[in-house]
């Protein structure tokens, strides 16, 4: 009898054991596969970003006019992309806003090197005017060419 309660006792503390393990290799798993899941999502953002590297949207502003929707926008070009490279950053932050809001007919776009310079009265890299019907974003004038880029010497 004594026999049977011990090898029952050794049955269960084999058991919890066993439990034991088996809980601690599940976990040991999950977050292994969480932070493999991490990772694969950190790369996917990491890659959008290299995609997006020449510019980064600071501040987008709508206007409020019923019969020409527009947009003005501040971008950071960061001091990695060059003098030359700034019109495809402007190009290319202009084809995303369109993308993204196809009923624009109007959209200007401030570039600036740091975050200090957004707040100044005037663009410090470059600005890009564009228009859907080629005027001005008033849609008084006649924008030449369309879009009309400036960008500062720097």
């Amino acid at each position: 009898m004594i026999m049977n309660a011990l090898i029952e006792y050794d049955m269960k503390a084999i058991n919890v054991k066993y439990c034991t393990l088996i809980m601690i290799m599940f976990l040991f798993m999950t977050v292994t596969l969480s932070c493999q899941r991490n990772q694969k999502s950190h790369e996917n953002q990491k890659n959008i970003l290299v995609a997006k590297e020449s510019y980064i949207i600071m501040e987008k502003v709508l206007a409020d006019a019923v019969d020409r929707p527009r947009t003005t926008m501040k971008i950071l070009v960061p001091n990695t992309v060059k003098r030359e490279s700034v019109d495809s950053a402007l190009i290319q932050a202009l084809d995303d806003v369109r993308h993204n809001d196809p009923v624009l007919i109007s959209v200007i776009i401030w570039a600036y090197r740091t975050r200090e310079e957004l707040n100044a009265s005037s663009y410090t890299v470059g600005k890009l005017e564009w228009s859907a019907d080629g005027k001005d974003y008033a849609g008084k004038i006649q924008l030449k060419p369309n879009p009309k880029i400036h960008i500062l010497v720097f």
